[in-house]
């Protein structure tokens, strides 16, 4: 059975670039930098993706709804 990835708890470096709209590279150095939305599992990055939603529901949009480089 396969889930949804707007199920899954933690998602791929592939499936969240897929998921939130970016490149996999620049969600790699994302991932390294932001340790509140990512776990290291072994050699590869996990992506929490409620906490990443929230993320870029925080800070995604400047003041006036304008769009803010989340990196």
């Amino acid at each position: 059975m396969k889930v949804p990835i707007n199920q899954k708890y933690m998602l791929t470096i592939t499936e969240a670039a897929e998921y939130f709209g970016m490149g996999t590279k620049v969600l790699r150095k994302f991932a390294a930098d932001h340790q509140e939305v990512s776990i290291r599992y072994g050699k590869r990055w996990r992506i929490i993706r409620e906490k990443m939603e929230d993320y870029v529901a925080r800070v995604g949009l400047g003041e006036e709804g304008t769009k803010r480089e989340i990196l």
